[in-house]
């Protein structure tokens, strides 16, 4: 495969991009010149509303706040770049992290 000019491989990381921030990632750093770019996803649960669920229910709301807490609770961080030949590359990082 042949490598792309530069403008091709911006916009492959514009579209990539564009996609998973639809998906409701968020954009933490991009370097256009390297091709590359992190996000980051989740981190942000707010446990004051299901505290008073649960406490209006009985605690029934246990279960589900466990459930959003597992899914949306994890910060996540994704690094994409792109190769000469447009190949994508994706890393992806699960854990706190600290500020940048």
């Amino acid at each position: 495969m042949s490598s792309l000019s530069q403008e091709e491989l911006e916009e492959k990381l514009h579209n990539k991009i564009s996609s998973l921030t639809f998906e409701g990632w968020r954009i933490v750093n991009k370097d256009e010149k390297r091709l590359e770019c992190v996000l980051e996803r989740g981190g942000n649960f707010k446990h004051f509303p299901h505290l008073i669920m649960a406490a209006f229910t009985g605690g029934l709301w246990g279960i589900i706040w466990g459930y959003q807490y597992k899914k949306k609770g994890k910060q996540r961080r994704l690094r994409i770049s792109f190769d000469k030949n447009g190949n994508c590359n994706e890393e992806l990082k699960t854990g706190s992290f600290g500020n940048i």
